[in-house]
């Protein structure tokens, strides 16, 4: 329950009340109206247990079960309006009991709401509310309401509870990204393409020739797979190929090479390298 260490102020409030509301309704006083005597004894019996959580916490919650359901309660008030007669009128007639309109205590378990609906029951019975409390239970209430309203905010913001194959899957794919932004950093990279231990090209090359062409081809061509594993030799297409043991164990590429994807291989030259380079690869390694 919201607010319980506010039940001994909600008690105070109760018990002046709740006094002279029983000596409005006590069955003792309808003994001449069995029904109404039941009707009374029975409806005082639900308010107390209403009342008790509030009145006595200690034991109420051990003994007493109280329904979270709206409960809706009246009495027969023998003595209302008795104070509006002249004394003449109240020797003249006998004071007939009338009942009072329902009053619905919308969630007993909470410890406000109720104060405030056993408010409006005293009221019924002509039983004055003084301003400075009902003006305690506003203010608690609207605190409690507040609340509410905050943790309800507060666990819409919450994310979803992510399964654990999700996170997995999550964590994997962040780690590929990360992976493939640093090797387009790297393979963008006039340092790392020129500081290759393993890349050689042509001196009479510009190196911000073999740059653009590195830069153009290795996001194409699976660098992890190859780059800086094997030995690469970039030459100008006018420079004849090395061949024979010169060539071994190195993979040889020339500017004349182009990513059109259109053109065919030839033996000793590639003209679309996104569709035949891994071809020479496959080859290189086996025939190696």
């Amino acid at each position: 329950m919201v607010f319980q260490s506010t039940r001994p102020v909600a008690a105070s409030l109760i018990k002046p009340y709740l006094k002279k509301l029983t000596l409005r309704v006590h069955p003792d006083f309808f003994h001449g109206d069995k029904i109404k005597k039941q009707h009374n004894a029975e409806t005082l019996q639900q308010l107390y247990t209403i009342l008790d959580p509030i009145l006595r916490p200690a034991t109420a919650s051990s003994t007493t079960t109280t329904s979270a359901d709206p409960i809706r309660l009246n009495f027969y008030n023998k003595q209302e309006n008795e104070a509006l007669k002249s004394k003449t009128q109240r020797r003249k007639q006998i004071p007939r009991p009338t009942k009072t309109q329902d009053v619905i205590f919308s969630d007993p378990k909470q410890t406000w709401p109720t104060v405030d609906s056993f408010f409006s029951l005293c009221q019924q019975l002509d039983i004055t509310i003084l301003p400075s409390d009902q003006d305690a239970v506003r203010s608690m209430m609207l605190q409690q309401q507040q609340l509410k309203d905050q943790q309800r905010s507060t666990r819409g913001n919450r994310k979803p509870q992510i399964s654990l194959t999700e996170q997995f899957a999550s964590a994997l794919y962040k780690e590929q990204q990360q992976q493939q932004q640093q090797q387009q950093q790297q393979q963008w990279s006039r340092s790392s393409i020129l500081e290759q231990k393993l890349f050689m090209w042509d001196p009479q090359l510009n190196s911000s020739h073999v740059v653009d062409k590195f830069s153009e081809w290795l996001p194409h061509l699976q660098p992890e797979q190859w780059w800086g594993k094997l030995p690469t030799l970039f030459l100008s297409a006018q420079i004849p190929r090395p061949s024979g043991t010169m060539a071994k164990g190195i993979l040889i590429l020339d500017d004349s090479m182009t990513m059109d994807g259109n053109q065919t291989h030839h033996t000793h030259t590639f003209h679309s390298l996104d569709s035949c380079f891994f071809i020479y690869l496959f080859a290189f390694w086996l025939f190696d």
